[in-house]
Formats: structure tokens, C-alpha cells, sequence
């Protein structure tokens, strides 16, 4: 079986999928995690799962939006310390399903390498289901993975003038 799992596309959706994967595997007795990269605005999952022991959310990154391909040093350094974390949870053996929210794009942004992931997903390969999502993923991502998903947006209420939606949207 192959660990690997990618959500990815262009509508909405990607991270609260993951988070559905969790809720579930909680259901089941077990631990996961989500790293969140390029996130530091504290959005209701957070909060929610703040103090679950079943569900823990890492959020890397800072709260203002990153340009790409001209990331601040502090976005490189919180895209890293992410890594870290991933680590760290690979090394503590506790979870069984890690999710990577926006790891594509942090890659896509030039954040991350190939060269810094690999390790990590080789790593992941038996013991621990590994999610990556958001958009457009990395070739070698694409051709690891087991499972991809493709979440389509067919019709958004934005475009009918429909702002987002706290706690629908984010």
C-alpha cells in the first residue's frame, strides 16, 4: 500500500477533506496531526482542536499573504520549521495519519525543495498515511503517490458576489 496521498485542485475544500480524514481516524482510536504551511491566520480548526490530544494542528508561517517567487526569509524559515515538525512526528511514532496542509504550494513558492521532502515522505512510506494538499502538486509528488484527489470547482458563490464564509470558507 502506498502511504502517499495527495488533495489537490482548484476549488475549496482540500484542507477540510484532510480534516474529515482525521476526525475519522480519531473515530478509530488514533492519533494524527496536520501541519499547516503558509498558515498563521488562527483559523476555527485550530481553535477547535486545540488541547485534543487525538487531533494536534501545527500552523507554520506568518498571517500576511506570500508572493511566489519572492519569499521572505521568515516564510523560508517557517516553511522549514514545518519540516521539523513533520520529523518530529514521524520520530515520536504516534500517529498513523499526518496530513501536510499546502505543502504543494509552499514547494510551488519556492519555501521547500524536493531535496528536503523526499527524505520525509521515504520516511512516511509504511507506517504512517502522509497527505499532501493544495494546488498544483510537484511532478515527483504526483508520480509517488497512491492516491490523488482532485477537488474541481464547478460553480463558487463568489463569483455571484457571495463573500467568504467564516466557517464555511475558512
Amino acid at each position: 500500500m502506498n502511504s502517499l496521498w495527495v488533495i489537490t485542485g482548484s476549488g475549496k475544500g482540500k484542507t477540510t477533506w484532510a480534516l474529515g480524514l482525521l476526525v475519522r481516524n480519531a473515530l478509530e482510536g488514533r492519533k494524527g496531526a496536520m501541519v499547516q504551511f503558509m498558515k498563521g491566520y488562527p483559523y476555527s480548526e485550530v481553535t477547535f482542536f486545540s488541547g485534543n490530544p487525538m487531533i494536534r494542528i501545527f500552523q507554520t508561517g506568518t498571517p500576511c499573504f506570500v508572493k511566489k517567487g519572492d519569499p521572505l526569509p521568515v516564510d523560508m524559515d517557517e516553511a522549514r520549521r514545518g519540516l521539523a515538525i513533520w520529523n518530529s512526528l514521524l520520530d515520536s511514532g504516534e500517529c498513523t495519519i499526518i496530513v501536510l496542509d499546502e505543502i504543494n504550494v509552499a514547494i510551488n513558492y519556492g519555501l521547500l525543495s524536493m531535496e528536503e521532502v523526499l527524505p520525509l515522505i521515504e520516511r512516511s512510506k509504511v507506517e504512517v498515511l502522509t497527505v499532501f494538499t493544495g494546488r498544483e502538486p510537484p511532478e515527483p509528488v504526483k508520480f509517488l503517490a497512491g492516491r490523488i484527489m482532485d477537488v474541481r470547482e464547478i460553480s463558487h458563490p463568489f463569483n455571484k458576489g457571495i463573500l467568504a464564509r467564516k466557517g464555511i470558507d475558512y
